[in-house]
């Protein structure tokens, strides 16, 4: 979008009142303990890494597979899915 003089305009934020929507006071009440984001944060960081992410469709797609079929499937050394399994473990 672009206004005056071709310059980029950024879109306008919907009303604060617009159905849907949370306050930040009310989102911020939702979550039970800032402790709690703090994991979320780490698990979203270990399943941000692609090698890790792959493992993990491969097995949703496969079922119990072995560490050796995952690496060959995956093309990572059997020592490093090993680890990554360590590391997705819950």
């Amino acid at each position: 979008m672009a206004g005056r003089g071709g310059a980029p305009v950024a879109p306008s934020a919907p009303p604060p009142d617009s159905p849907g929507l949370v306050s930040a006071e009310r989102g911020v009440r939702r979550v039970n303990h800032p402790r709690q984001v703090v994991g979320w944060a780490a698990w979203f960081a270990v399943l941000g890494d692609p090698s890790r992410l792959m493992l993990l469709v491969l097995i949703a797609r496969d079922g119990p597979i072995s560490v050796s079929d995952l690496a060959a499937a995956s093309g990572l050394k059997a020592t490093t899915v090993s680890h990554s399994l360590r590391l997705l473990r819950v």
